[in-house]
């Protein structure tokens, strides 16, 4: 892991001094291993090392060769076959950043579909007197870009790119409406006006007439996979999935991994112990919760450690409150801590540095690679299959960890809600008070900042959600979700500041295409959700784990956090909303939430939303009062605090 900053300039724009510094020394914490720039006469790219593999021989240096500088924060999967289509000895001293600057002579400004693994990489292409910048086909690694009047910035994180003395902080208030909505209406969209996140599976390139991106690559939703019997469609899971891992602990010294104990944490830890040679053990780190106990699932925790090699790490997650780390967070990803969980995670990070690793696996979102397929009932419904369908759906109605409990609410949201007629859906939307655009996201959103602001006429030209028809539809809608990539980032840039490099086996492109072209009973089994895969680790997942039909929610525990712990932060930051965010806020719906909270019954979607409006407060007052000259110097402090 490391970091890339950089700016390309057009012929006739004057000339910059030594910003390519101030933008490296910003992003300094993800370059604990050294760094490097190279400033050239219209442009300057800088690159920041985290040494995560055993060898030790990977330069932070940017490459720069003849007519070429390239940089990359990059992790290839595919070192060996990209060695032998470029011609390239077999060479540990070759790295990923060389390989990608081979590939780009070869392929040009397709290169980046040739690649395997998470990267985010910047070529200044001399010859050609432009500059590209991709980022993976999943999202993993960020990528963000500032562009105006011929000059344009790059950088792994926000804050390298504020560096540049040319790139103002002007908060992009539309982005502040749909925050405290919990939602996303454009995945480009930060809280920076100008700065927008270069999307998975895009690239960048600048040349003198502009700056413009594009998708290199996307999912195909149209295609089927047929392979004849289950245990065909197991064996090649199992396949992908153990390579996934495989290639994510290759030339690790120590291996760690979170463990919740859920299917997809179990089913990375159980692999990874499957595929270790080694003496070593496996390290896990998992949170348990002695005062919230409906959150613990040490049960099956201890199920997956008596199962393999594994030295444990417990963390008590009730320990904290989701507010406790907030300075430190709101600092890490340059703007409010969308996600209220994140505290659990930035604990597990800094405990794997305190036993000295640099890689931590984690399974993030399993749930919607391998997907549960309750699309499945919607096709049912669709070819008159009606015997099939009551008989799917009585069977998911026992499914524990599903919020749709009964037959009859499986059936209104899978059948009815999606096959309607669009005349009914509009008239239910009217009927419900959702057919006003700023309404339809949330209530809590004031209607004269949402005209003033430009976020209304945004929102009003987005076509309203249309329902998936098919499973593989429903699929690939949940792969294409905004908030899992910004998710991505916010992780990355939180580990990043304990030195850690999460990785993701289940966001490996060729696991998601085959997940994706999966005949939709292989996913949706009834009883059971997410076949192929229980299938397929049969023999490396622990019975309790593999037989589990239950999901563990954390929602009590950030409640009790939020509401006990933290309240008194909570309630000081909702009794000094800024004007910034407090003019964003409609007064009644505000009056009704506060009031909620005072009666201590506030939960649901309240606590959500009191949690945003707090972290969004936090924030921009924090913003206001730093100065941008101390923010380096402030955040190297927060690291080396335990």
């Amino acid at each position: 892991m490391g970091g890339i900053v950089g700016y390309w300039r057009c012929a006739d724009r004057e000339p910059v001094g030594d910003d390519i510094e101030r933008m490296v020394e910003t992003l300094d914490h993800r370059g604990p291993d050294g760094s490097g720039s190279v400033g050239l006469d219209r442009s300057a790219l800088g690159q920041l090392r985290l040494q995560t593999g055993k060898s030790r021989e990977r330069a932070a240096e940017p490459y720069h060769q003849d007519d070429l500088v390239v940089v990359a924060d990059a992790r290839l999967d595919n070192r060996a076959e990209l060695r032998r289509r470029l011609d390239v000895p077999n060479d540990v001293g070759v790295t990923d950043v060389e390989l990608i600057a081979r590939a780009y002579r070869e392929w040009g400004i397709d290169c980046p579909d040739e690649l395997l693994g998470a990267f985010a990489f910047a070529v200044c292409d001399r010859s050609n007197d432009r500059l590209i910048c991709a980022r993976d086909h999943m999202g993993v690694k960020p990528l963000y870009w500032w562009h105006d009047d011929g000059l344009t910035t790059f950088g792994s994180e926000i804050k390298g790119i504020l560096a540049h003395r040319s790139v103002s902080n002007e908060l992009f208030e539309p982005r502040i409406g749909t925050y405290l909505a919990g939602t996303y209406h454009d995945i480009e969209w930060t809280f920076y006006a100008g700065i927008a996140r270069l999307p998975a599976g895009c690239r960048l390139v600048v040349e003198e007439n502009g700056a413009a991106t594009s998708s290199y690559w996307d999912l195909d939703p149209s295609r089927e996979l047929q392979l004849g019997s289950d245990r065909a469609y197991a064996n090649r899971f199992r396949e992908l999935f153990l390579d996934a891992v495989e290639r994510r602990t290759r030339d690790v010294s120590l291996v760690g991994t979170m463990l919740s104990g859920g299917l997809d944490s179990s089913a990375v830890a159980c692999t990874a112990d499957h595929l270790n040679e080694t003496r070593e053990p496996i390290h896990t780190f998992s949170q348990v919760f002695e005062d919230v106990s409906e959150c613990d699932e040490r049960e099956y925790i201890e199920a997956v450690l008596d199962h393999g090699n594994f030295e444990a790490h417990y963390l008590l997650g009730d320990r904290d409150g989701p507010l406790t780390h907030i300075d430190e967070l709101g600092t890490a990803v340059d703007g409010p801590v969308f996600p209220s969980n994140l505290f659990l995670h930035r604990n597990m990070y800094r405990a794997a540095a305190d036993e000295g690793l640099a890689v931590l696996l984690d399974g993030f979102d399993g749930d919607n690679t391998v997907s549960h397929g309750y699309g499945y009932l919607t096709e049912l419904a669709r070819a008159g299959s009606f015997l099939r369908l009551y008989r799917q759906t009585r069977a998911a109605a026992g499914i524990e960890h599903f919020r749709y409990r009964s037959m009859r609410q499986l059936l209104w949201r899978y059948v009815v809600a999606r096959l309607a007629p669009d005349p009914c859906r509009i008239a239910w939307r009217k009927l419900q008070g959702r057919d006003d655009p700023v309404e339809r996201i949330s209530p809590i959103i004031d209607t004269e900042f949402a005209t003033r602001t430009g976020l209304r006429d945004l929102l009003s030209t987005t076509k309203p959600f249309d329902p998936p028809k098919t499973a593989r539809q429903e699929h690939y809608n949940d792969l294409q979700r905004p908030s899992m990539q910004v998710l991505l980032e916010i992780c990355d840039k939180v580990a990043a500041f304990h030195g850690i490099e999460p990785r993701y086996p289940f966001f490996d492109k060729r696991l998601v295409e085959f997940c994706l072209a999966l005949p939709p009973t292989q996913k949706f089994g009834g009883d059971r959700t997410r076949v192929v895969m229980r299938r397929a680790l049969d023999q490396i997942y622990p019975t309790a784990v593999k037989s589990r039909a239950s999901k563990t929610s954390l929602r009590p525990n950030f409640e009790r956090g939020l509401f006990g712990r933290d309240r008194e932060r909570l309630e000081q930051l909702i009794d000094n909303i800024p004007p910034k965010v407090e003019q964003a806020i409609d007064s009644d719906e505000f009056s009704s939430l506060t009031e909620r909270f005072g009666r201590s019954d506030s939960s649901g979607e309240t606590a959500h939303v009191l949690w945003r409006i707090a972290t969004l407060s936090d924030w921009v007052q924090k913003r206001a009062g730093n100065a941008p000259e101390n923010e380096g110097r402030e955040r190297r402090r927060s690291v080396s605090d335990p």
